[in-house]
């Protein structure tokens, strides 16, 4: 049984960095707040960062089912170079919320398969 989140609980990531331009490696840290919020900054640094976990979880949900969808296409592909007949290709599945999250990984993080397992 899950506890109720009544304090911040701060935690430092092991083998994730953050790299900024002209500057070194710094070392991650996250909280949890109470009011569902995640939190990161580097460490040794007041520069904070703050989600709401719902935007997180619409996201991981967006991000897996794009994952899903370029596998069902390459499948299509290696499929119709081999000579199947009668395949269909593979539709992208509608979302049930804003297609803002879906732009936002497309256009700022120029998303394809192979880094996508890496932000997860």
């Amino acid at each position: 049984m899950a506890t109720k989140l009544l304090k911040t609980v701060t935690r430092e990531l092991v083998n994730t960095s953050m790299e900024r331009r002209n500057s070194k490696r710094k070392t991650v840290i996250v909280s949890l707040e109470p009011g569902d919020i995640i939190s990161f900054r580097e460490k040794r640094s007041k520069r904070k960062i703050s989600v709401h976990l719902g935007h997180c979880i619409y996201l991981a949900d967006i991000l897996q089912s794009y994952l899903d969808y370029k596998s069902r296409i390459n499948e299509y592909k290696q499929k119709s170079k081999a000579g199947y007949k009668r395949l269909r290709k593979p539709k992208f599945s509608s979302y049930p919320y804003s297609k803002v999250y879906f732009n936002v990984l497309q256009k700022s993080l120029k998303l394809n398969p192979e880094n996508a397992i890496d932000i997860l």
